[in-house]
């Protein structure tokens, strides 16, 4: 049970430093440019979908969706990339424009807004709080294997940290075995 708990946790701090790491990537990437992304759901209206969009280093997440039309049709995936910066600045409010903002938190924001012909959901997130989340678990391992390392070369206990120069082979204070 303990060998599986520790590959999770491996595996989680693995995945954790990957997102960390995209996030970086799209970060620097939505300082240069603009991208939209949208993907309509079958069955929906022309304006009912999700549209991800990335600039200023901010993501913008809109949900919108209106009551099922039967002459509609789905609009088909698309991507659009703007290289000159500030085409479309996240930071400007045009897209909260009727939107009351429900929630807000360290730059975060969300909001919605429903009718019963449809509604709209925002959420934008500045790159950097992500960033600081998922490289949370990766930064406290490192540093508990370094302390831990650095407790065993000065003849300390590594779990404890308990001065076990005069009782090398068993810490007096938890019971640990050092490695050798």
């Amino acid at each position: 049970m303990r060998r599986l708990a520790r590959i999770l946790l491996n595996a989680l701090t693995v995945l954790s430093l990957v997102l960390f790491i995209a996030t970086i990537v799209l970060w620097a990437r939505w300082h240069r440019r603009w991208e939209q992304w949208d993907w309509a759901p079958s069955g929906r209206g022309a304006g009912s979908g999700v549209q991800v969009n990335g600039s200023s280093g901010r993501l913008l997440v809109v949900w919108a969706w209106q009551a099922n039309d039967a002459t509609s049709a789905t609009q088909p995936s698309r991507i659009f990339y703007y290289d000159r910066p500030g085409a479309a600045d996240l930071r400007d409010t045009s897209h909260w424009a009727g939107v009351p903002v429900r929630f807000r938190l360290g730059g975060a924001r969300y909001g919605s807004l429903t009718s019963p012909r449809g509604g709209v959901r925002l959420l934008a997130v500045p790159c950097g709080l992500p960033a600081v989340l998922f490289a949370c678990l990766p930064l406290s391992r490192a540093i508990i294997r370094y302390r831990s390392r650095r407790r065993g070369a000065e003849g300390l206990c590594p779990v404890c940290g308990y001065d076990c120069r005069a009782t090398p082979d068993r810490c007096p204070e938890c019971g640990t075995i050092p490695a050798r």
